[in-house]
């Protein structure tokens, strides 16, 4: 009994780290994309023309395609699937609550999104 724990805790702890990992992994990748992007250019019109997913479809498809979803995968991992909220009850949380509860001033609320 208590090795079937051990194995389930320690097999649900690998594959946590291995998540982690990988959601680093495919940050770092979509940067070093990036980076790539914009080569060895050393004029500065030249970099804003590269970094202008307006003027860069490239660039624009860095950025959607690779580093956005890479970072919505940080934001989810761990993320409670809801919230108790005292006025509409149960409230979905998404990677986007994140974002919006980190960028408010004052104090974060550790238990109102993130894990624990």
């Amino acid at each position: 009994m208590i090795s079937d724990f051990w194995f389930l805790a320690t097999t649900f702890g690998t594959r946590q780290v291995q998540n982690s990992n990988k959601a680093k992994m495919s940050v770092s990748r979509a940067v070093d994309l990036i980076i790539a992007h914009f080569g060895n250019s050393r004029d500065p019109e030249e970099k804003m023309r590269l970094g202008n997913s307006y003027l860069s479809a490239m660039m624009a498809s860095l950025v959607l395609d690779h580093l956005c979803p890479a970072i919505q995968n940080i934001l989810e991992d761990g993320l409670r699937d809801h919230k108790l909220d005292i006025v509409v009850g149960q409230r979905r949380n998404s990677s986007w609550t994140v974002v919006e509860v980190s960028t408010k001033p004052g104090n974060l609320k550790r238990s109102a999104v993130l894990p624990h």
